[in-house]
């Protein structure tokens, strides 16, 4: 992860696609593939909630985590 500097010269030369989406990752603690894989089926905006399929385990078996949205989040999806 890039100290909170690098990232603030990126996010402010992003578009709002790449700003989205550079968040996405950030407040999900999430890799790349796993936002790119993202479905609508996966967000839960009633109970402000993402499902991701993660690779993060022992041996690498595809686990779905559920993860709390916060501020940023909320408004980003």
């Amino acid at each position: 992860m890039p100290p909170p500097e690098d990232l603030n010269k990126i996010l402010l030369k992003a578009n709002d696609f790449q700003f989205d989406f550079i968040q996405a990752i950030y407040h999900l603690s999430a890799r790349r593939k796993e936002v790119l894989t993202l479905k609508w089926a996966d967000v839960d905006s009633e109970n402000k909630t993402v499902a991701i399929c993660t690779r993060k385990r022992y041996g690498g078996v595809l686990e779905r985590d559920v993860m709390n949205m916060n501020g940023v989040l909320v408004s980003v999806i």
